[in-house]
């Protein structure tokens, strides 16, 4: 900004003898304005400090109001990441690659149902440093898409080693409108770059899933939802109609049930998806005859046969296809039971593990 000033017309209006000794003294004066005007308006242009700007009010659901915010908001974003990036992990899981979270010293993960895929199954987990590790997968709440694993300690390991951890904030404290940070490993584990950031909002919160616009693609699944504290406080689930509207397993999902899937319990189901055996019966008879068993199906795997008539599911009487539908919904995925046929004039027993199918 140029301020300045003329003394012209005053200066002719003077008498002439007097002129030059009040121009002299209009011209301190004119100086003195001008170092405080400069000096105000030095004053006015300083960037505040970071104590005064209210990074964490706009975090919690407020909007940047202007540049030096926004670049308070970057430096506490690039801050966060680089701390929190040594606590996601990407994992290998048979064919499915997805990601995870460290929350805890002694090796215990986050990650999606959907991707832990069932208990018991061996893991291979890769570190932020590159390292690879053993596994195995303990237990899932499907209906809440909530998976946890265990990871062995890295073969270099010392007796007292302990793993990087995030901490797991509360569910309850989410709120639409505070921005977030979610971690992923998009496409599987590269070599050549660490995990991924990326920002944005939560949109709503619901008893069984928060929803935001972090973008989302396939192998991020898993991977953990951050507050702008360092808190865990979801899990990626699945993507909604677009890239940018996600669901989130809530962390509380997982505290809540911590007892039953350290002990590999496993139970619901999958948004999106019903019990599945694979028979299709004769609508025509008044009792479960079955008419075709889709090949690879947990029924096929059983052993039932086309035209057996399922009589009795895990010591319920089954009077016909219906009773049988309505009994195979009440159970979950991997549920174990066992079925009463009969088949060419003899009554036989069959173990089977109810599988999954879509909505």
């Amino acid at each position: 900004m140029t301020v300045s000033f003329s003394f012209t017309d005053q200066a002719t209006r003077l008498p002439s003898c007097a002129a030059g000794g009040c121009l002299k003294q209009l011209q301190r004066h004119a100086v003195v304005w001008v170092v405080i005007l400069t000096a105000t308006l030095a004053i006015a242009a300083a960037p505040p400090t970071a104590s005064e700007i209210p990074v964490d009010q706009i975090f919690s659901g407020g909007i940047p109001r202007n540049v030096v915010e926004l670049h308070a908001m970057q430096r506490r974003q690039q801050e966060l990441a680089g701390q929190l990036r040594k606590y996601a992990v990407a994992v290998r899981i048979g064919p499915a690659q997805g990601s995870g979270v460290l929350v805890s010293n002694d090796g215990y993960v986050l990650t999606a149902a959907h991707v832990a895929g069932q208990p018991g199954r061996s893991v291979l987990a890769f570190l932020a440093d590159g390292r690879s590790v053993r596994g195995r997968t303990l237990g899932l709440n499907r209906s809440m898409d909530a998976g946890l694993v265990k990871l062995d300690p890295p073969n270099d390991a010392s007796a007292d080693f302990k793993w990087p951890h995030a901490k797991m904030g509360g569910s309850q404290e989410v709120r639409p409108g505070q921005w977030v940070m979610a971690l992923g490993h998009p496409g599987g584990y590269d070599a050549d770059r660490p995990a991924v950031v990326r920002i944005g909002r939560v949109l709503s919160v619901r008893d069984n899933h928060l929803k935001t616009d972090c973008k989302l693609v396939g192998g991020d699944s898993g991977g953990p939802l951050f507050d702008m504290h360092g808190n865990v406080v979801g899990i990626h689930s699945r993507i909604g109609n677009s890239l940018a509207n996600n669901m989130h397993a809530p962390v509380g999902a997982y505290q809540s049930a911590w007892d039953r899937l350290l002990a590999g319990e496993a139970w619901g189901r999958l948004p999106g998806t019903r019990p599945f055996i694979g028979v299709v019966g004769d609508p025509n008879s008044p009792r479960a005859l079955i008419v075709r068993v889709v090949p690879g199906g947990a029924a096929d795997q059983a052993g039932v046969q086309v035209d057996d008539v399922i009589v009795e599911f895990e010591g319920a009487n089954v009077d016909d296809f219906s009773s049988l539908r309505r009994l195979v919904a009440a159970k979950d995925p991997d549920d174990r039971v066992v079925l009463k046929v009969e088949r060419d004039g003899q009554t036989i027993e069959l173990a089977i593990v109810i599988g999954t199918g879509e909505e």
